[in-house]
């Protein structure tokens, strides 16, 4: 079949059939063999082949377990069958070859699930057969009871083929809820209904920090698409840039001595102007494009865009030019930004989340020296009796006073200060240079006094809001995260069961 001998075949693969499988279609031939030997049952499966000369050809597998332990082959050349695959077979080969969670998913009731890949099983956290046993074969017993009307009607007003992008919740198999975004489309069935062909991706993590993220990313895609690039050509003999197409922000079209001009221009910050020096006198290899990134700005400053240069060396004649192209890059990367600063963030508070927190204090210890003679002052700063908000007045107020609270910790700090939520309640702040004690202390004061005699409801009066800060000294009483956070949590403790509401420092 492959046009080997029995002895050639075991050399040319090592003796290790997986190797003669398609590079691509290995991880799916492995997670098929080892679904099928659970059932217990001949099962079968199907992948591509690398025959001695180096073709591919198409073969059906069909397997089950011996006695001995070993697993038991017969294979089956379907090459010259390609035509009678069906529309599932085929989609059924492409999804298992993709990652992220990918299914067929019928119009119906249930919703019940023709195809999909393993992704999408892991992704759910049930495994087919749970489906089949118990969740009558589809995604409706999943999806929280809250988000089915809005799917629902999200999908009714789509038409056909028509791309619908949602999110929703669903209740995994251990019970913990998980934030699915759907990208899908309508598409009439071969039973002559209509189902819909999805891609799910778990945006849990970024669902209260980033819930427009979804819709922002597509339109920011979409927009790039749809971008003319903006064409260049440069003349290295008469050293004169020129562009065509599009214009670039507010430059001229034409700038002759442009190298000349790249140190003294306003137009580009000091990393780009050694970056477009350094492409001006790359030595072009033939064939090759250099690539860089630059961020060019307007001449009066007020807009900023990021670009990928693409350039390309020919010879016209005598003289050398580069031609190339500049790819707005600005959405793509202002986006990467986002996710990457909503990472750092309490969804709830956006404050630093604890890992963040940690980071930069951590930073912030290694560069000080013994001859550093400001103080800064490691706060743990915790709300007094903040369960009674939560169990009196619910956790949507326990939730408003926390965001209230952070914000006015803002307002009381500076910016170069760092501030994150590390407990439910409780809060750390690393803030810098001071020049005595007392300074701090009455930093430490001015919170509390903030904080003091704060009600939320007039039926409520009894709720009086209040702090308690804990407080040690970088340097004298540590110098790592976990150092000045057990001296100042031992100094909070102090003014908890002195009364609440004020400060200590570590003794």
């Amino acid at each position: 079949m492959l046009g080997y001998s029995p002895s050639e075949i075991k050399e040319a693969c090592g003796n290790n059939l997986l190797n003669l499988i398609y590079a691509p279609d290995r991880e799916a031939f492995k997670h098929a063999i080892e679904t099928g030997l659970k059932l217990g049952d001949k099962s079968q499966t199907e992948c591509r082949l690398t025959k001695k000369d180096g073709s591919l050809i198409s073969v059906r597998f069909i397997y089950n377990m011996a006695e001995s332990g070993s697993i038991c082959f017969a294979a089956e050349d379907i090459t010259n069958r390609s035509a009678d695959f069906n529309s599932a077979d085929n989609l059924k080969m492409i999804v298992d070859e993709l990652p992220g969670g990918l299914a067929r998913i019928s119009l119906d009731d249930n919703l019940s699930i023709m195809m999909a890949n393993a992704a999408f099983y892991d992704l759910c956290g049930y495994a087919a057969s749970d489906f089949s046993n118990y969740l009558q074969g589809g995604m409706f017993n999943i999806i929280d009871s809250r988000d089915r009307p809005k799917l629902f009607k999200k999908i009714a007003a789509a038409q056909e083929n028509a791309p619908i992008i949602t999110e929703f919740r669903v209740i995994k198999k251990d019970g913990k809820s998980l934030w699915l975004s759907m990208h899908a489309r309508k598409c009439p069935a071969e039973d002559g209904n209509t189902e819909l062909l999805c891609v799910f991706t778990d945006i849990s993590s970024l669902r209260e920090a980033y819930n427009q993220a979804k819709t922002d990313r597509e339109k920011a895609r979409t927009l790039a698409a749809m971008a003319t690039d903006i064409i260049f050509e440069y003349r290295v003999q008469t050293d004169e840039l020129h562009f065509t197409g599009n214009k670039l922000l507010d430059l001229p079209v034409t700038i002759p001595q442009f190298s000349k001009k790249l140190t003294s221009s306003d137009a580009l910050c000091p990393d780009s102007v050694g970056k477009l020096q350094s492409l001006l006198s790359a030595r072009f290899q033939p064939g090759k494009v250099e690539t860089e990134e630059i961020n060019i700005r307007s001449l009066d400053g007020a807009v900023s865009r990021w670009y990928n240069i693409y350039a390309y060396m020919i010879m016209d004649g005598s003289s050398s030019v580069i031609i190339g192209k500049l790819a707005d890059i600005t959405e793509r990367k202002q986006e990467i930004e986002a996710l990457i600063e909503a990472s750092r963030r309490d969804p709830l508070t956006n404050l630093y989340n604890i890992p963040t927190t940690k980071y930069y204090i951590e930073n912030f210890l290694k560069q000080l020296t013994p001859s550093d003679k400001r103080l800064h002052a490691f706060m743990v700063l915790d709300i007094d009796n903040f369960k009674n908000f939560n169990d009196i007045l619910g956790h949507a107020i326990g939730d408003s006073v926390l965001i209230d609270i952070s914000q006015k910790i803002n307002s009381v700090f500076r910016k170069s200060d760092i501030i994150g939520r590390v407990g439910g309640d409780e809060f750390v702040l690393l803030v810098k240079d001071f020049e005595n004690i007392e300074q701090i202390k009455a930093k430490a004061q001015e919170v509390c006094d903030k904080f003091e005699n704060i009600y939320f409801g007039n039926n409520y009066k009894n709720l009086k809001l209040s702090v308690s800060i804990g407080i040690a000294l970088a340097g004298k009483d540590g110098n790592t995260y976990s150092a000045l956070f057990e001296k100042a949590d031992i100094a909070l403790y102090k003014v908890k069961t002195s009364g609440k509401n004020s400060y200590a420092f570590y003794s």
